[in-house]
């Protein structure tokens, strides 16, 4: 299936099946959705998919061989309730850009650009969207923040004005 479908299948938790050689999966539902930025520039769409008939059995793949349980599912339409935050973040992914994570009870970290994005489910059912960042100052390091705590250059200007 493709991103968009995964994504809405992730929120939505519908059942899935996998066409993996290695590890099929023939009842699961989507665990964790990860977004990663290719060398081309082109967005690569991940997903980890746990496995109801065995709570230990997840598998990683790529959204391509992941596909709805039954042929009739119909995808509810994602409400545009995106804020204009998560957007500056997502532009930000996709256009490479230099960003700032300000996490309470850390030090300020200005980071290269954004690795991946990650949607989790959480213990209560929630849903977490975090994302990988490379740290400018040294290339071999990573930090995952949740999206709240990440702002663009300009939009961490703003916040330090205010305060």
């Amino acid at each position: 299936m493709n991103a968009r479908k995964l994504k809405q299948a992730f929120i939505q938790m519908l059942p899935v099946f996998t066409t993996d050689k290695d590890n099929p999966i023939k009842n699961g539902y989507i665990k964790t959705v990860i977004f990663t930025l290719g060398s081309s520039g082109k967005v690569r769409c991940d997903a980890e998919v746990q496995d109801l008939d065995s709570a230990k059995n997840f598998s990683k793949m790529p959204c391509r061989r992941i596909h709805f349980k039954s042929d009739d599912v119909k995808i509810k339409d994602a409400a545009a309730s995106t804020n204009e935050h998560a957007e500056s973040v997502k532009k930000a992914f996709v256009n490479v850009e230099p960003v700032i994570a300000d996490v309470p009870g850390m030090n300020v970290v200005k980071c290269s650009h954004i690795i991946a994005i990650v949607y989790t489910r959480g213990q209560r059912g929630n849903i977490i969207c975090s994302a990988i960042l490379q740290d400018a100052n040294c290339p071999s390091s990573t930090l995952q923040v949740r999206i709240k705590y990440i702002f663009t250059p300009s939009e961490y200007e703003n916040i330090e004005k205010e305060h």
